[in-house]
Parts: C-alpha cells; structure tokens; sequence
C-alpha cells in the first residue's frame, strides 16, 4: 500500500504528462493531495533519483495556486486549449450574484466569457439543469457571455471547440492574435 503522493510519483515515471496530470486532479478533488503539500514531499532527497520526479515537480509549480478541475472533462478541456496555445481560462472562477458567490468552470474575467462544460448529470438530473440555467441567468444579467460545451466537444470535436473559444475571444488562428 503506498500513500497518494507516491503513487502520483511512482505514475510520473510511467504515464504521459497528461494522463498524470487527470490522475492528480482526480487525487486532489478528493482532498487526498495538495499541491503545495506535494512539493514539500518532491523536495526530499530521495525523490531526486526517482524516475518522473522532474515531470511531477514541473506540473506541481505549474498548479501551485490554482484550483483542481472539477471533473475529468475539465482537465481535458484545459489541455485542448493548452494544445491549441490559446490563453488559459482561470478554474472555478467565483462570481458574485445576489444569491451569493456561483462559480464558474472556465473564465476569461476580462472579457466576460464564462465556459462551462456539461457532464452526464446535467443532461440526466433534472435538477442539476435547473441549478445550472438558474446560475447562468444570475451570471448573464452581469453582462457575461456563455460558452456551453459537452463531452463530444472536448473529445471528438476539439477543433471546432477551439476556433469556437478563440471566436468568443476575439482571437485569430494566426497564433492567436486580435
């Protein structure tokens, strides 16, 4: 039985950095590591001659700080954009409404665009859609612009996906310019 922390280790020496980066969000949704934790546990002396240690303590630093995706379709969607070399969204970005703080799972603060991405329990839970119009209505009436996007979106349509952020964001496929 090994603990979180050298698993994720001992995976970064066999896994793809975006299959390992799934399996850290996946840990850390479940409040069973922590990135500034993990970095302590990355700086002992006997992580130095460990195979994929550089490549866990290069993603740690790239997430100190940050929020766990919420879901896998959200690491996912995060690395397509990464791929594409578009701007990063910031992750469960709060909004203020009158009913109290309503997060959303991808935003460009400054240009108003919030992203969100719709999982099973939104097409299966009637009152997890309900919750979700509720939150995108309090968020709209601040002048926000929505982006709904679903699995196959992410999966099998990333190309679409992407011009249609980069759209949203004013940006061109010429490296991403304005």
């Amino acid at each position: 039985m090994t603990s979180p922390m050298r698993t994720l280790l001992d995976l970064a020496s066999c896994i793809e950095p975006d299959l390992l980066e799934l399996a850290l969000d996946r840990l850390w949704r479940r409040s069973l590591v922590h990135p500034p934790r993990l970095a302590v546990y990355l700086s002992d002396d006997w992580c130095d001659t460990r195979r994929g240690t550089a490549a866990l303590r290069r993603l740690i630093s790239e997430r100190i700080g940050d929020r766990p995706s919420g879901s896998d379709i959200e690491t996912l969607f995060l690395q397509m954009l990464r791929d594409a070399h578009l701007p990063l969204p910031a992750r469960q970005h709060p909004v203020v409404t009158a009913f109290g703080p309503r997060y959303l799972d991808f935003a460009y603060p400054k240009e108003r665009l919030a992203i969100e991405l719709d999982g099973m329990e939104a097409r299966l839970d009637p009152v997890v859609f309900l919750d979700d119009r509720d939150r995108q209505n309090l968020i709209e009436s601040q002048g926000w612009t929505f982006r709904r996007f679903g699995h196959a979106h992410v999966t099998t349509q990333s190309m679409s996906t992407v011009f249609t952020v980069a759209a949203a964001l004013g940006l061109r496929p010429v490296r991403w310019v304005r």
